[in-house]
């Protein structure tokens, strides 16, 4: 796919899983909540909750996640890095929208971003991975469906001819 852009935040995330301020950060969260002390470091969170054969515990560690990242940023960046397979994905669909592998992951991380510190907890308790995914893949198509018809209506007279001097 190569994103530089996906690429930094990975490298960014090596870090910063490791940091004194994630372990800082998962002392707190583990004060509130029983399921969180069981890690050493956000790596092991991460990599606990993208497990296939332990989904529902998973879940409820995502689920923890995603109500804090309406207010910690630390929570939001931990969920996003849950995501990053995800995410992955997601710029490999929407590639053939985007300029470059670099746009497409732009504008999925942007809206899945969004997604995270806005996730309706109380409304959507469960399957937490796959709601973020799906409202993320519908945001971005129906973003890029708005872009692609804007840029048809400009090469496209009201009649489907095109109009001279457009460019396509």
């Amino acid at each position: 796919m190569g994103s530089i852009l996906l690429d930094q935040l990975d490298e960014e995330w090596a870090w910063l899983a490791h940091s004194r301020r994630a372990t800082l950060a998962l002392t707190r969260w583990a004060q509130c909540d029983a399921e969180l002390r069981e890690f050493a470091n956000l790596n092991e969170l991460v990599t606990f909750v993208n497990r296939r054969d332990r989904l529902a515990e998973g879940d409820a560690i995502l689920y923890r996640l995603v109500c804090r990242a309406h207010v910690d940023e630390l929570a939001a960046r931990t969920v996003l890095a849950c995501m990053m397979p995800g995410i992955k994905r997601l710029t490999c669909n929407f590639r053939w929208a985007h300029e470059s592998s670099d746009e497409a992951s732009a504008a999925v991380l942007a809206v899945m971003w969004e997604r995270i510190r806005t996730y309706p907890c109380v409304r959507r308790p469960a399957k937490i991975a796959a709601n973020i995914q799906l409202d993320t893949r519908q945001r971005v198509g129906r973003r890029v469906d708005r872009e692609c018809k804007q840029r048809a209506a400009g090469v496209l007279g009201a009649s489907g001819c095109p109009v001279k001097g457009a460019v396509a």
